[in-house]
């Protein structure tokens, strides 16, 4: 599931997020697959800015649907955070795609 090397990235994603953010929810599944949790077929990221202590930070809320499971992520170092922003990765079974829920 989620293979390596046949991952792909819609132009949506690279007009809207930075390689710093697309990279961080690669990380974030390869993290889940590490950890032998069962993935779902469609992981969704919700993307929003929060300030903490005079310091931005890209909040990454990761969930799944089957089994349900929800985590949240606050980075800090992204270059250029995004606010109100959803991504889907979707994992075919052959490759899997970074897309922007209006892209489907």
């Amino acid at each position: 599931m989620f293979p390596k090397h046949s991952r792909y990235v819609t132009r949506g994603v690279i007009e809207t997020i930075g390689p710093d953010i697309q990279s961080a929810l690669w990380s974030i599944i390869d993290r889940e697959l590490n950890e032998g949790k069962e993935m779902d077929y469609l992981q969704v990221f919700s993307l929003s800015i929060v300030h903490t202590g005079g310091k931005v930070y890209q909040r990454i809320r990761h969930r799944q649907e089957k089994p349900e499971r929800k985590r949240t992520y606050d980075l800090s170092g992204i270059r250029e955070p995004v606010s109100g922003v959803t991504v889907w990765i979707i994992d075919s079974g052959t490759y899997c795609t970074m897309l922007l829920p209006e892209e489907y």
